[in-house]
């Protein structure tokens, strides 16, 4: 009956047995991710050989230790969600939970849980997190976002080191008063990719609304600083015609 639940779940579902040193894991988690954990443990398995098994995505094995972690610590049930490597280099978004079970002498003799594909409810979330905190025009952080990418830089840094810096379009309402509000949309659109070009991936770009913009330099010398923005005034200056009225915008 045992071999039928395995055989017959949707959803994944393993038992790692460390006294015989044995695991048992339904069939689906072939089609899920291609892959299945190891029928049999090391007999000196630790904790890096316990992550390995799992194929975690690279940037949520401190997320998977810390649950494993918390499953041996403790032993209580526990759940957390992660990436899966799929057998064709993808990922899936999963809900793995733990549910240990112990000997008479309090020590973990097996572990059986399920691993729910989550991928998704996840991705779908964090479309609508990316969306609620990015600007629908120029694609930068809106207000609310970058202020929250600055709160979490400072939270997340010991010593953090950056530089605000808070720019505007000299002359902007003189486009939309008259060449139109779709021109100044594309005047906007292409400030953006001024930003996006002049500054890097770490840095965080934002726009406050109408032609106020914003970045987070991080970790930038004094000397650097002074050249990139003196080069991006400079792209910034540009003219614009439009049915022979012509209007020249600058930053500041």
């Amino acid at each position: 009956k045992t071999n039928m639940i395995f055989d017959k779940a949707d959803e994944i579902i393993y038992d790692i047995n460390f006294f015989s040193k044995t695991v048992q894991v339904s069939q689906s988690m072939v089609g899920k991710l291609g892959w299945v954990l190891p029928k049999q443990l090391s007999k000196d398995i630790n904790l890096e050989e316990i992550i390995e098994m799992w194929h975690v995505y690279a940037d949520d094995k401190k997320d998977m230790e810390e649950f494993v972690h918390r499953v041996i610590e403790f032993k209580k049930d526990e759940i957390c969600t992660i990436r899966l490597c799929r057998a064709d280099n993808t990922y899936l978004w999963c809900e793995i939970t733990a549910y240990p079970t112990l000997t008479e002498q309090g020590e973990i003799l097996s572990i059986v849980g399920i691993i729910k594909d989550v991928d998704k409810e996840v991705k779908e979330q964090k479309r609508l997190k990316r969306n609620a905190s990015t600007d629908a025009l120029t694609g930068l952080y809106n207000k609310a976002g970058f202020e929250q990418a600055v709160k979490d830089y400072l939270a997340g840094n010991q010593a953090p080191d950056g530089v605000l810096v808070f720019m505007d379009l000299d002359h902007f309402k003189e486009i939309n008063d008259t060449m139109g509000h779709l021109m100044g949309d594309q005047v906007l659109q292409e400030t953006a990719q001024i930003l996006r070009k002049h500054f890097v991936q770490v840095d965080y770009l934002g726009r406050f609304g109408g032609d106020e913009f914003c970045v987070l330099l991080k970790s930038i010398p004094e000397a650097t600083l002074q050249d990139r923005l003196f080069w991006l005034l400079k792209k910034l200056k540009r003219t614009f015609s439009q049915g022979g009225k012509q209007v020249s915008l600058s930053g500041s």
